[in-house]
């Protein structure tokens, strides 16, 4: 299967660590966003029980999604002390079919891919400072919460998949 990164982010294919995982990054949205777009639109608007809101339905699913991948970049920012940028709500009913995920989750991975350029301009020493701290786990250093933004991808296909 080929993958044209650029629907996910400006600048594919960059060099380094930081290259390496926002291509991964890009892939893993895209693979997200295909298992979404597979299905028909009354499959993604069921609802089934679960004790996690988030996971009652595949437009609840896509929400979870988009927000955290918003979150990613905001935490990289707030790690830095540095304001966030106005936000607009992100709501079910944005979610009005399975094509609707894909340009919003294409701003949010360009959005993560702009704060990590500005992290890689400044010296090395500074960058390997930067602790995210989170709500769900253990502090990370930046590789690690893109890596994690990665598997949270992945799992939620997964999950879209055997819906």
């Amino acid at each position: 299967m080929t993958y044209d990164l650029s629907k996910f982010l400006d600048k594919p294919g960059q060099p380094g660590w930081a290259g390496a995982l926002m291509d991964e990054y890009a892939r893993a949205a895209g693979d997200f966003c295909r298992a979404v777009e597979a299905l028909p639109v009354t499959t993604s608007q069921k609802v089934k029980k679960s004790e996690d809101p988030d996971c009652t339905s595949i437009q609840n699913i896509c929400v979870h999604v988009l927000l955290a991948a918003r979150g990613y970049a905001n935490h990289l920012l707030r790690a830095q002390d540095l304001s966030l940028p106005y936000q607009r709500e992100i709501s079910v009913e944005q979610i009005n079919g399975p094509r609707a995920v894909r340009p919003m989750l294409a701003e949010f991975t360009r959005y993560t891919e702009r704060v990590l350029a500005e992290i890689l301009k400044l010296p090395q020493e500074q960058q390997e400072a930067i602790v995210v701290r989170v709500t769900w786990g253990l502090p990370m250093q930046i590789d690690l919460l893109i890596e994690h933004a990665i598997v949270h991808l992945l799992r939620h296909r997964r999950q879209v998949e055997r819906w």
